[in-house]
Parts: structure tokens; C-alpha cells; sequence
């Protein structure tokens, strides 16, 4: 694989439009000892982005996603 090449978890998380929030996540979840409870905020971040993707793409296909 090429180093430009995005992997397809990274390809999924930019196509939801929440990489920024993705990216908090993971940074808290290094910094704070990987204890994913001190990372609350940032995790209810990525949520609230990923289910505004959800409602948008089955919106646009007329399908319930599977959460």
C-alpha cells in the first residue's frame, strides 16, 4: 500500500463527515491513559456527529441504517 493511501476505517470515518470528532476521540483516549471515561465528551462529540450521518443518509436512500 502506497503511504498516501487512506485505509478503509479512515475512508469510513471521513465519508460520515466526523473525522475531526474521530480524531478528538482517539487523541483523549491516548492522552487520558486509554480510560475511555475520561473521555465523555469527546466520544458524545463523535456520537451526535455520526448520528446526524445516519439520519442524513437514510434520508437520502429511504432505508433504516442498521446501528
Amino acid at each position: 500500500m502506497a503511504a498516501e493511501e487512506i485505509d478503509e476505517w479512515d475512508k469510513r470515518i471521513q465519508d460520515t463527515g466526523c473525522a475531526k470528532e474521530n480524531e478528538a476521540v482517539l487523541i483523549c483516549y491516548a492522552d487520558k491513559g486509554r480510560d475511555w471515561r475520561a473521555c465523555k465528551e469527546e466520544v458524545a462529540k463523535f456520537k451526535a456527529c455520526h448520528d446526524r450521518y445516519v439520519k442524513m443518509k437514510e434520508a437520502a436512500e429511504g432505508v433504516k441504517l442498521v446501528r
